[in-house]
């Protein structure tokens, strides 16, 4: 298997070099020059295997031509460790994503990364640099999840806006190796700051890289909800509603249905400033016509899928329709949602899921087995859902918990070699029993 960048100025590399780059020394993100597909027998054999057993032939599918079979088992016991429920409420399908270890879906993809760099570094007998910006959950779950894997630490940023209360005890609790770097700014500025340090060609160096979104590492192990979704309605065909900002698991959903799973829809539940929705209905991006050339210069700059949903549907709005549905909901929408959910059904929701539940109920009919697809757990959105819904959620259990993690933090301004400095410190010029100023 090997893997392109969406740009094309770059050659094709393996797995390994796709994950540890992160992104193509051109800039553009990868994606594999094919999808692998499961066999007609193993699309019969799915309904009746564990979440584990799916797992691992999901995973042996992408995997299974650069590591062992033994590896990959062990990648999937690390990281298929928790249950994924599907609960119903109201008459919808409910699949929660969001019992792992820091209560986001993120865990799975992040610990299959994390442990299957470890496969590919045990034999290197090398180490790894993590460096990421964060809005909360995705370096919350990288952090949690690098926290087992040798010779791996991690630099995650975060801005000093951040408020909700749990997200940044969890950031500022997670291990040894990780250290949380508050920036007096805002994300948009923090991600500005670690685009300045993977350009910089001193910092480059040290051989950093990405566990968000944009490694196909976090993407590629997302597609194993989706195949296990599968066996878990099978005979049915699940109308997957999906609450989405970058696109991450609806690329996988993308990935799990060319593989071979068969969906009646994938409908996309997007913010109301979303372009997907206008793409959706009449095929324009900003009033135009949607490129590839678009895309590599406007998407890849901000981070989403988008750009890989659109490769693989061959930049056709034809195609893109007949996969895809968009919906924007407004926030408020959602907001009145979450209060009608918990008090009609008493289910408590966050507000990703409470976005994909309006969409549900917009395109409800009897003949559609829709299936909501969440995001995070509702503790960590208390402080929201109390302001915006008037429903208190008890997380004081869950703070608890990480009050027992040691705690690793810094401070900085909004500059660049403030940054750069602490970057060299910490991956650069670290030596054994070194300590960050907390």
């Amino acid at each position: 298997m090997k893997y392109i960048s969406l740009k094309k100025k770059s050659p094709p590399v393996r797995m390994e070099d796709a994950i540890f780059l992160g992104v193509a020394p051109d800039g553009g993100m990868y994606v594999p020059e094919h999808v692998p597909q499961f066999t007609k027998r193993e699309l019969e054999q799915i309904p009746h295997m564990t979440l584990h057993d799916i797992a691992m032939l999901t995973l042996e599918k992408w995997m299974g031509d650069e590591l062992s079979k033994q590896e990959i088992e062990n990648i999937a016991q690390k990281a298929v460790s928790f249950p994924i429920p599907l609960v119903e409420v109201g008459g919808y399908k409910v699949l929660e994503l969001f019992h792992g270890p820091t209560m986001s879906h993120k865990d799975v993809a992040a610990k299959v990364l994390a442990h299957t760099m470890q496969a590919y570094l045990k034999k290197k007998k090398k180490g790894v640099n993590v460096l990421m910006a964060t809005s909360g959950d995705t370096g919350i779950a990288v952090g949690h999840s690098f926290t087992d894997i040798e010779h791996a630490r991690v630099l995650l940023l975060f801005s000093k806006h951040l408020q909700n209360k749990l997200k940044r005890e969890q950031l500022l609790k997670i291990g040894d190796n990780v250290l949380a770097v508050e920036v007096d700014g805002s994300y948009s500025q923090c991600h500005r700051l670690v685009r300045q340090a993977f350009e910089d060609p001193e910092i480059q160096k040290l051989g950093l890289t990405s566990a968000n979104s944009i490694n196909i590492g976090r993407i590629l192990p997302q597609i194993i909800y989706f195949v296990y979704l599968y066996a878990l309605m099978y005979p049915n065909l699940a109308t997957l509603v999906i609450p989405t900002a970058n696109f991450g698991n609806s690329i996988s959903a993308l990935l799990a249905q060319l593989m071979g799973i068969p969906f009646e829809k994938i409908v996309l539940a997007t913010m109301e400033e979303s372009f997907a929705p206008e793409y959706s209905k009449n095929g324009k991006y900003n009033g135009k016509a949607y490129s590839s050339d678009q895309i590599t210069l406007a998407e890849h700059q901000n981070f989403t899928n988008f750009p890989r949903i659109m490769h693989f549907c061959g930049y056709s709005h034809h195609r893109f329709a007949e996969l895809f549905e968009a919906y924007a909901v407004r926030d408020s929408k959602a907001m009145h949602m979450m209060h009608a959910v918990w008090h009609e059904y008493h289910y408590l929701t966050e507000p990703g899921t409470a976005r994909a539940w309006v969409v549900a109920d917009e395109i409800a009919s009897p003949k559609k087995h829709i299936v909501i697809v969440t995001t995070s757990s509702p503790h960590k959105y208390a402080e929201e859902i109390k302001k915006s819904a008037g429903i208190h959620v008890d997380h004081t259990v869950v703070l608890e918990r990480c009050k027992d993690r040691k705690s690793r933090f810094a401070s900085i301004e909004d500059d660049y070699d403030t940054l750069k400095n602490l970057i060299l410190q910490e991956f650069g010029h670290r030596k054994e029993g070194d300590s960050t100023k907390t």
